[in-house]
């Protein structure tokens, strides 16, 4: 369906202190190229990325990554995984490699963007000057044939939706395994926005944007400033999870404890990467701990309808 994927080398840079960028203003070097990059789910870095200076990051795969530097979303899935798949995720950045997946073991990510942007330096005076939908232009004449009120975005959801779907998961294991994933489809327009409307509501989690996560339902707990990760123990009983002898987070159940997206349990993976640091936001682990329990909900609610889907109706 999109006609435009690439997997992006891995890009990351610490994040830039005022002093760096200074330094960097002053050998020439634009703070505007600061960029924030999905380095994992969920975990915001920043490098500095230009397609100016492509010598700065290898294989910076700026023929794609580019869409992603204005007002856009991408789709993240692998073409291979050896695991069972769960290699999806979505992103509204310029994002690294191994979002979804170790490129090493398989279940990296490539990168489908929604829309695709003009170059701003294309010298061709006929060239496209507004962005254009990254979907097969007779694709979509199909669709608008077929349905009144049918939207480009909704094709993007509903294609989220059913890659969340447990049953789909389960009954094309083997296939995901092996390549791209291939999206079944309904004659039913009330059944396809229902599925696109449930997509939707995934990617607004997934991007830390819905509404469901204020207030977060997990809570950081304890006393004085130290907001060191120092350890991870969990307790599946109680719901805690602490990170040092004086802060602890609580109502984490297991489900969200042990919850995949790709090759990485995220909660744990998110710590992890962060042991011996600082944790410079508890909250937001809040509400990646919020986003993946209403995850686990709304998937519930795309299996019921991807099964009508899969069964023709």
């Amino acid at each position: 369906m999109f006609s435009n994927n690439q997997r992006n080398n891995e890009l990351e840079f610490p994040p830039t202190s005022g002093t760096q960028l200074k330094d960097l203003s002053t050998d020439g070097i634009q703070s505007s190229y600061i960029r924030r990059i999905l380095f994992r789910p969920f975990d915001y870095r920043y490098t500095y990325y230009s397609g100016k200076h492509n010598r700065l990051i290898e294989r910076n795969r700026y023929d794609v990554m580019k869409h992603a530097l204005y007002n856009n979303f991408c789709l993240l899935s692998s073409r291979q995984c050896k695991e069972s798949y769960k290699h999806v995720f979505i992103s509204d950045s310029i994002c690294a490699l191994n979002v979804t997946g170790n490129a090493g073991s398989f279940g990296a990510n490539h990168v489908f963007p929604l829309y695709l942007y003009p170059d701003e330096h294309k010298e061709d005076i006929f060239a496209e000057t507004e962005r254009q939908y990254n979907i097969e232009p007779k694709l979509l004449e199909q669709f608008r044939a077929k349905w009144q009120g049918f939207e480009p975005e909704q094709l993007f959801y509903y294609i989220y939706a059913v890659l969340h779907s447990p049953s789909y998961r389960n009954r094309y294991a083997q296939y995901l395994r092996m390549d791209f994933p291939r999206i079944p489809f309904t004659e039913d327009y009330k059944l396809f926005a229902a599925m696109a409307a449930l997509g939707k509501d995934l990617a607004d989690l997934h991007l830390l944007k819905s509404p469901l996560l204020d207030p977060p339902l997990v809570k950081y707990h304890g006393s004085g400033s130290n907001d060191r990760v120092d350890e991870l123990s969990y307790d599946p009983a109680s719901g805690t999870l602490r990170i040092n002898p004086d802060k602890y987070f609580e109502g984490i159940s297991p489900e969200i404890w042990n919850f995949h997206i790709g090759g990485y349990q995220v909660m744990h993976k998110y710590l992890k990467d962060r042991k011996g640091k600082s944790l410079a936001d508890p909250i937001h682990y809040c509400r990646i701990a919020t986003a993946l329990a209403h995850t686990i909900n709304l998937q519930n609610k795309v299996d019921i309808l991807y099964q009508q889907v899969d069964e023709g109706k």
